[in-house]
């Protein structure tokens, strides 16, 4: 689950918002985009046979993120692709420079679940293992209220 900005088609053509923020959630049969602010029409769940071959993509202009890749258009959608940019909290003690890593974490989340979930636990006990996390819980609970329903 990762806290989101739904990019709109319109929105890459200069003006720069986000129309609804929410939360994505990547699991291994579905995929899922919870509006918390904006249009909730925009939401969707849809399994995984419902995406493209690639289902989950890299891209960058004015911001990096992922772009889920769906074999048919969502009728909300005014794109017929997915753009989610990453919202990422920072302090003077954590700032993110380079946003690269987690969208590709997240293209790999969306395209092969178990492999990246593996390399996330893996990165996480070396992490802690070499203290420079104190905790590294390998599952994030949503708001409550936020979770997707089931079709």
């Amino acid at each position: 689950m990762v806290r989101v900005g739904h990019l709109h088609q319109r929105a890459l053509r200069g003006k720069f918002k986000f129309p609804e923020d929410g939360w994505l959630y990547i699991t291994p049969s579905r995929i899922s985009f919870a509006v918390e602010r904006g249009d909730p029409s925009h939401a969707f769940d849809v399994p995984r046979t419902a995406l493209k071959d690639k289902g989950g993509t890299r891209f960058r202009m004015y911001f990096v993120g992922i772009q889920i890749n769906l074999k048919e258009r969502l009728p909300a959608s005014d794109s017929r692709e997915q753009k989610f940019v990453v919202f990422m909290s920072e302090d003077r003690k954590c700032q993110v420079s380079n946003q690269k890593p987690y969208s590709t974490l997240l293209e790999r989340a969306v395209n092969d679940f178990g492999g990246a979930m593996a390399e996330f636990r893996q990165l996480a006990a070396s992490l802690k293992q070499a203290g420079k996390v104190q905790e590294a819980p390998a599952v994030v609970l949503p708001p409550s209220g936020m979770a997707p329903q089931a079709p």
